[in-house]
């Protein structure tokens, strides 16, 4: 056995694809042993329309239902709009259906079975590529197959990822990350056998797939390549080919946006609450996170502790789980390790220094050192700033609080949750313990056996402590899940289905649909069964005030004698609806909704006339 894994070694010297593929398969095992099998099925979509029963979330649904009505909208250019969930259409960017796989199953539509969904499969992706790029991040370090091995382990169950799985199935693409990383690490390999265009080409497709998977993405994978470039130019001084590196990427991925409807219509980039949903500095030593459900238009958090030893820490507020960045019990044992050895390791190199009895010149910091201390600090630390502002807490504590000017405070509310940006941070650090790590032990025998043990048993300690996580997701994800019921059980539902084209909510605002997304899911799933367009409904950035106005309109419209027999009017309460005089409508409760039509469904079980 031990003669087999010498040779496997000797051979993963010779070949670096074999630590990726190997990583690939471990992350693969990692999320099957999670999240089971059964949500590989593409038929299989119970859990999706009625997502709340995994982790009381209604985005899993909204990105499937986004997925079908843009399979069902005709192709059109931008190539990425989807009609019927909007007055106009709408960008599949805006409905977090990752565009990227959205476009890919549209275009084999032709082919694929009626009920499709492909979020299983995205999922076992990530992992697969998590576990394949974190693998070579240590490569570059190591040609130690099992500590390569160990260290993919440790990335694809970081607690940050097993978080976003499937809760916010495109933010879970953190592969994309590790991949930034190696692209940086690799770059004089690179070198040696592709052009300087060849691996901007790489940084280019790079973007571009973030972009199209999420768009939180997307500054992570620049601002990686900004960090790059200047350490590849203090090295090289290639400044000369700065502009030409700069705008490449950029364009081409303002480029594929702008294909996919990015810019199209009248969607607001920016959003609100900005300051609560920042990174807390304690989030590195906090397993404490949060599970949110909207129920009656009221946001409400249930406390989860991801680990089985230590105590969840109080943040300033529930809304920082944004920001969650738990490192796990066996990885702040080896950050523990770390700092004893490199504590260690300058009192011995001070030491020896004094002990010289020639006075010998210290050499001077090679400048490649330097580039990557400069280039490597500034990364982390204008992702940290960013991931922390504007307001800087400490559990529940306020470091500091920055006045931004407004034209600042609204371009940093396109990416509203600046706590995620902590997760280049994040990875970074845990691949900078990993390296340390190898570096300070594997120059001899003794040491690399001991950095064998140390990572076994670390690997063994994340996973005893993230196990309430584990249990939680494992028993989510592999439960075995009925069609959920739809709350429209009177039939007069059918013969509004089949006598109207269009649901318009009156007025979305009084319904908070942004916010409640419990009553506008529903509706979205009855009204693709019938074929029914809606003038809004939930998505990631808040439409409702235009639809607002557009009603407004119509019912103008309404007033002045014009006749819509094919919409469905749907009202937030009797007080708010206006009267039959002005809108020449028939009103009635049916199944506990407030219903306006031009048509008459008296007598039809479940309806009760409302006089107004």
């Amino acid at each position: 056995m031990i003669s087999t894994l010498k040779k496997i070694n000797r051979h993963n010297k010779h070949h670096v694809s074999d630590t990726f593929w190997l990583g690939c398969l471990i992350g693969g095992i990692l999320f099957i042993m999670i999240y089971g099998i059964r949500v590989l099925d593409v038929t299989y979509d119970a859990w999706l329309l009625d997502s709340t029963r995994t982790e009381d979330l209604w985005d899993l649904t909204q990105h499937y239902l986004g997925w079908i009505s843009y399979r069902n909208t005709p192709w059109q250019f931008p190539l990425g709009l989807t009609e019927g969930i909007f007055s106009s259409p709408v960008s599949v960017i805006y409905t977090d259906s990752i565009p990227l796989f959205a476009f890919i199953f549209k275009l084999l539509s032709p082919i694929l079975p009626e009920t499709f969904q492909y979020f299983g499969i995205f999922e076992l992706l990530c992992h697969m590529l998590m576990g394949g790029f974190s693998a070579l991040l240590t490569r570059a370090f190591t040609d130690n197959l099992f500590l390569n091995s160990i260290s993919a382990a440790f990335f694809v169950l970081s607690p940050v990822m097993l978080k976003r799985t499937f809760y916010h199935t495109a933010l879970s693409a953190h592969f994309l990350i590790p991949a930034a990383f190696c692209l940086w690490i690799y770059y004089t390999r690179l070198r040696e056998t592709k052009s300087n265009r060849q691996i901007l080409c790489y940084w280019t497709i790079l973007s571009v797939i973030s972009l199209l998977i999420n768009a939180y993405f997307t500054p992570m994978v620049l601002g990686i390549y900004l960090c790059f470039l200047l350490q590849k130019n203090i090295v090289r001084s290639e400044w000369k080919r700065l502009p030409a590196d700069l705008l490449v990427p950029l364009a081409f991925t303002g480029f594929f946006g702008w294909i996919m409807g990015l810019f199209y219509g009248n969607v607001s980039a920016s959003s609100e609450r900005l300051t609560d949903l920042s990174h807390n500095l304690n989030g590195w030593f906090n397993p404490g996170n949060y599970l949110l459900e909207i129920k009656d238009i009221n946001f409400i958090f249930s406390p989860q502790n991801y680990s089985s030893f230590l105590p969840a820490l109080s943040d300033m507020t529930p809304w920082q789980q944004e920001g969650f960045s738990y490192l796990g019990l066996g990885m702040i044992l080896l950050l523990a390790v770390l700092a004893v050895l490199a504590i260690l390791f300058c009192i011995t190199l001070v030491r020896s220094i004094l002990r010289q009895k020639s006075h010998r010149p210290i050499q001077p910091i090679q400048r490649v050192t330097v580039s990557w201390i400069i280039s490597v600090s500034l990364c982390l630390l204008v992702f940290l700033f960013l991931a922390l502002s504007p307001r800087a807490t400490l559990g529940d504590h306020v470091i500091y609080e920055i006045d931004y000017p407004d034209v600042i405070y609204r371009l940093l509310s396109v990416f509203r949750s600046t706590g995620r940006l902590i997760w280049p941070v994040y990875y970074g650090v845990m691949a900078l313990i990993l390296i340390g790590l190898i570096r300070l032990l594997s120059g001899k025998a003794a040491g690399h056996r001991f950095l064998v043990v140390l990572f076994s048993g670390a690997l063994l300690l994340q996973t005893v402590d993230l196990m309430p996580a584990l249990e939680f997701k494992h028993e989510a994800y592999t439960t075995e899940y009925d069609d959920p019921q739809l709350p429209f059980v009177s039939p007069a539902w059918e013969i509004l289905g089949e006598n109207s084209t269009r649901i318009m909510f009156c007025n979305p605002t009084s319904w908070y649909i942004q916010c409640n997304p419990e009553f506008p899911c529903p509706f979205w799933e009855y009204a693709l069964s019938y074929d029914l367009s809606l003038n809004v409904t939930y998505m990631s950035r808040d439409m409702t005030s235009l639809a607002d106005q557009e009603t407004k309109k119509h019912f103008q419209q309404r007033a002045a004698g014009a006749s819509y027999p094919d919409i469905i009017y749907v009202f937030y309460k009797p007080s708010k609806i206006p009267s039959s005089e002005a809108t020449h409508l028939n009103y009635y409760e049916i199944d506990g909704y407030f219903i306006g039509t031009e048509m008459d469904l008296s007598g039809i079980t479940g309806v009760s006339p409302l006089s107004l």
